[in-house]
């Protein structure tokens, strides 16, 4: 979803506007949790923005079923993730007036991906993506904000929280065990802490890093939830806000919404993109190619043998070659392809403003050479260990918009 570049900045001083009726965070009631591992009909969410058209969406919510279209607009089938609602014996009193919390997230749709077992897959889930039983601001405002921390709401001072990061991933470190296959989910989180009075923004604090636990149908969700919020809280207590309310570390509104949304920007113009090698990252985003031209060495298709899912390829400049094998991706002019190792490059199909990898289990099915597969890695996690869970688990990766790599 493009977000417009000013979109951040109203929504601040809007907030601003109205902080006499944010200053108390409150007591609400939280909502009952959802049990994701026996999904019904009343339990299914659907995001009619996800579908070509309403008939669709319709059809999608009656059925339960969720129809694999990843070559149209990609839909999905969204469930709410259960969390804990134990509170501290003691709150973590902030000395400021209100806690504003704002999704900045490249992707505010989900929180990642479900990795569907067997039984789901019979029913027809190709794609489940994971969705929070509210927006994540709010949901981080009942579930982390008002079960942790205490406010005083005649301070002239506001703490803005950022919400970068926020996604659960899926791999191994072990190779898989029919037995007993143990699938890792990791949650990636970011948040980014400022203080804000006198019209303006001072940076305080980065919190960012990973958890990882064994899925445990689902149960992982929880566990890591729950580290996430000792951590928050320990970060925040350690916090001396005065410290950084300088001068020399003030931001302007229109600096502190234009940081935000720079790299969005670059995103969401992909189809200006030109066609070639770019290599790295860095280099795709400010649009700068490897070489003039680009040669396919080699194509693999889809298992109905009609749609290449991956490639492999070579650089020319100046009619001299150009070796692939480190670059970061690929640009045909239609589809992105990014490479996982050893210049195989894996097709990412376009969803909105997200590009997501799909083809997992063909490359387990297809005849790719060992000295290939070898150096494959999708995300963070090898493909040795990460092919044989094909068997147990569809699994769905998305290109990470900070870093360019698939988690």
């Amino acid at each position: 979803m493009q977000k417009p570049v000013f979109g951040l900045l109203f929504l601040l001083l809007c907030a601003h506007a109205d902080a006499q009726q944010r200053r108390s965070t409150g007591n609400s009631t939280s909502p009952t949790p959802v049990n994701y591992n026996s999904p019904t009909k009343g339990q299914l969410l659907v995001d009619k923005n996800n579908y070509a058209d309403q008939n669709s969406a319709t059809a999608l919510k009656k059925t339960g079923t969720a129809p694999y279209a990843p070559s149209t607009s990609n839909p999905f089938s969204i469930f709410s993730i259960p969390t804990k609602n134990t509170k501290p014996d003691t709150m973590l009193a902030m000395p400021a007036g209100s806690i504003i919390l704002i999704d900045a997230r490249a992707d505010n749709e989900k929180v990642g991906f479900m990795p569907l077992e067997s039984d789901m897959q019979k029913k027809g889930y190709t794609t489940v993506g994971l969705q929070l039983d509210k927006k994540l601001s709010g949901w981080f405002k009942d579930n982390f904000i008002e079960k942790n921390i205490s406010i005083d709401s005649n301070h002239p001072r506001h703490l803005e929280i950022m919400i970068r990061k926020f996604w659960f991933s899926n791999g191994v470190s072990e190779l898989y065990s029919v037995a007993n296959p143990k699938l890792r989910t990791t949650l990636y989180y970011q948040f980014d802490v400022y203080s804000s009075f006198n019209l303006g923004y001072y940076p305080q604090q980065k919190i960012t890093g990973s958890f990882t636990t064994l899925y445990d149908k689902g149960n992982a969700y929880n566990e890591l939830t729950d580290s996430l919020f000792a951590v928050l809280r320990k970060e925040l207590h350690r916090q001396n806000l005065e410290v950084k309310e300088v001068d020399s570390n003030w931001q302007s509104p229109i600096d502190f919404n234009d940081y935000y949304n720079s790299k969005m920007r670059q995103v969401s113009h992909f189809e200006q993109m030109p066609r070639g090698l770019y290599a790295t990252y860095q280099d795709f985003l400010e649009k700068n190619i490897s070489g003039d031209s680009v040669e396919l060495v080699k194509q693999y298709s889809n298992y109905d043998r009609a749609e290449m899912y991956a490639c492999q390829l070579t650089a020319f400049k100046d009619r001299q070659h150009i070796p692939s094998n480190k670059s970061w991706g690929y640009y045909d002019g239609s589809f992105l392809f990014l490479n996982t190792g050893n210049g195989f490059f894996v097709k990412l199909i376009r969803s909105k403003e997200n590009f997501n990898f799909y083809h997992l289990r063909n490359i387990q099915q297809d005849r790719i050479k060992q000295d290939i597969l070898s150096g494959i890695n999708i995300g963070n996690t090898s493909y040795r260990l990460l092919k044989d869970y094909t068997k147990a688990f569809a699994l769905t990766y998305q290109l990470d918009t900070d870093t360019g790599i698939l988690y």
